[in-house]
């Protein structure tokens, strides 16, 4: 689900070609986590019949993308408590 996020050729299209494209910006990203920070599945942004394994690796690209160290967005941090949580919650 993920995979269509950061694919090489569209590293330099514009943000109207990337929406066009369903690319979700970094910041767009972020923004739906803590817009969503008490939904776990529509923070994730899966549907809630997601298989187990599937999850777990959505979640990993997702953390890989938002972590603090690699993210510049001034909420990254609490974004990624908030993706943190959320996966605890759907993995339980």
């Amino acid at each position: 689900m993920l995979e269509y996020l950061l694919r090489n050729d569209n590293v330099h299209q514009d943000d109207k070609t990337q929406k066009a494209a369903g690319i979700e910006s970094l910041g767009a990203i972020v923004s739906r986590i803590l817009k969503y920070a008490n939904r776990p599945w529509d923070c994730l942004g899966l549907p809630a019949y997601t298989p187990a394994e599937h999850t777990r690796r959505h979640y990993r690209q997702l953390s890989l993308l938002i972590h603090p160290d690699k993210c510049d967005h001034p909420r990254a941090q609490e974004a990624m408590a908030i993706l943190n949580n959320a996966f605890k919650k759907v993995t339980r």
